[in-house]
């Protein structure tokens, strides 16, 4: 029987790069739920490649949360897309969770293949670095900038005094279970995201802790998937080429892929790449293309 796929994409910008990937990733059982950026969402709703999306007979997009570097706006628009997913009415096989800069590896013949020989499991990466921090203090992401100069330096200022205060008195409440941090992107099945949905309809308090956090997308659904009774039938491995490892001092990181990543891209088993930028990834976009289109 053939099984349907919820992707669910997160996007800020580079619309017809958004609606590249839509194209590389369509299929009839194939379904899309975007989330656009509000702050961009006026420019990016009246693009050429999003006219095209909103066209599609399987793409729903809303732009219903302006979205913060590192903040809880970033799990509010995932809670968004899991919610426009639901309301869908489709039985769901797979959902898949990427950004507008992710690239699908493979064509979608080889994808629903794999998912189709690994319908019990969920595909999700797992870090061990620290990162009590992220939780265990306030955080002001959703307020101001904290990529810019001075947000940076408050950001900094708040977190020092914290670490101070911390010493003496607990500064807010711990987590109701264990931690568990990754890749906040992810490709689970049907029954993951069901027991994803009853859980936060049913501990509302769990979400709000999440409020004044930083980069907590990384541990909101990893700490309730691998304390959830699936959780020996995730594989650890979320399926996607991302590169932390710098190649020149200061490079942002995960690095924006280019054309010297193509050897790696060829040896990788992942099914999805990041990230992606239109101009400086574009050799390596050109080479998706083909490998996708002539196998």
């Amino acid at each position: 029987m053939t099984q349907n796929h919820a992707f669910l994409i997160v996007a800020h910008d580079y619309p017809e790069q958004l609606a590249e990937i839509v194209h590389l990733l369509d299929a009839p059982n194939h379904f899309f739920f975007i989330h656009i950026d509000k702050k961009n969402a006026v420019r990016m709703m009246e693009s050429p490649g999003v006219m095209k999306l909103k066209r599609r007979r399987n793409c729903n997009i809303t732009h219903c949360v302006s979205v913060n570097w590192g903040g809880y706006s970033q799990i509010q628009a995932t809670l968004c897309l899991l919610q426009m997913a639901s309301n869908a009415a489709i039985d769901f096989s797979f959902y898949h969770l990427i950004s507008g800069q992710d690239y699908p590896l493979v064509d979608t013949l080889v994808f629903d293949d794999f998912f189709q020989s690994h319908q019990n499991n969920s595909f999700v990466g797992l870090h061990n670095q620290s990162f009590f921090y992220r939780y265990e203090w306030y955080h002001m992401n959703d307020v101001i900038n904290v990529t810019k100069f001075w947000g940076g330096l408050m950001e900094n200022i708040l977190c020092k005094c914290q670490s101070v205060l911390s010493r003496f008195l607990k500064i807010r409440k711990p987590l109701p279970m264990d931690e568990y941090k990754g890749s906040n992107w992810w490709s689970i099945n049907g029954e993951m995201f069901m027991y994803i949905v009853s859980f936060l309809q049913d501990n509302q308090a769990y979400v709000d802790r999440f409020r004044y956090t930083s980069c907590c997308d990384e541990i909101f659904f990893h700490t309730i998937m691998f304390n959830s009774p699936l959780k020996d039938s995730i594989v650890v491995n979320n399926l996607r080429y991302i590169d932390w490892k710098p190649k020149y001092v200061g490079e942002h990181l995960p690095r924006t892929l280019d054309e010297t990543d193509i050897a790696e891209l060829k040896k990788s088993k992942a099914l999805f790449c990041r990230k992606i930028h239109p101009q400086i990834s574009k050799e390596v976009i050109n080479w998706i293309k083909h490998r996708i289109t002539n196998g």
